[in-house]
């Protein structure tokens, strides 16, 4: 069903899809659906296991970042907790958990890429 917001057409009419972005008005066909296999099913689980510790991570480190991390640390973090949990072989995929998981990629992990504090720390040494 369409809305009218304004004079902008939101929402589903028919076969097309009405959405506003900015000041102008986007008409869309409307996407087909996407059957998932058993297997990205059990993927996906693993990843939103990922995403969630990734952001606990993130917020547990906040006081030592002090939030001069670059755009792209919880792509980058999430990357290599996806990484480890890949190595935890007790569980299926969609199972798996970080307990019995090799964490030493976590190790060095750079919260900024542009600004390599650790690098330097280590050759004053």
């Amino acid at each position: 069903m369409g809305i009218n917001d304004n004079g902008f057409i939101r929402g589903l009419v028919g076969p097309l899809v009405n959405r506003k972005v900015g000041n102008k008005n986007y008409l869309q066909s409307r996407p087909y659906r996407v059957k998932q296999t058993d297997d990205t099913k059990r993927a996906g689980k693993d990843f939103g296991k990922v995403s969630r510790a990734g952001a606990m991570i993130r917020t547990c480190f906040g006081e030592v970042h002090q939030d001069l991390h670059d755009g792209q640390m919880g792509n980058r973090l999430n990357r290599q907790v996806y990484r480890a949990i890949k190595t935890n072989l007790d569980c299926e995929k969609g199972s798996r958990t970080l307990s019995n998981c090799v964490l030493d990629r976590l190790v060095n992990f750079q919260f900024n890429e542009n600004c390599h504090m650790q690098d330097y720390l280590l050759s004053i040494r």
